[in-house]
């Protein structure tokens, strides 16, 4: 479903941010940094798509519980 293949997707931009962040400090070129940038770019937009297409999808059933379930 949509919400699975979101976290894949976080993961998997995420991933890309760490290998891109351990090349910044030998990349006498710039590049890096502004693939680093690119990457965090990334992230931020699809986490905000994201966390609105959850909050849309279970926020009624959310807000229809009247004490959080414990089991």
């Amino acid at each position: 479903d949509r919400l699975e293949r979101d976290h894949l997707t976080v993961h998997r931009i995420t991933e890309r941010i760490v290998q891109t962040a351990d090349r910044v400090p030998s990349d006498p070129t710039g590049i890096a940094r502004f693939e680093l940038v690119a990457a965090l770019g990334d992230l931020e937009s699809h986490l905000l798509e994201h966390l609105d297409f959850e909050e849309q999808s279970l926020g009624p059933l959310l807000s229809s519980w009247d004490h959080w379930p414990t089991e």
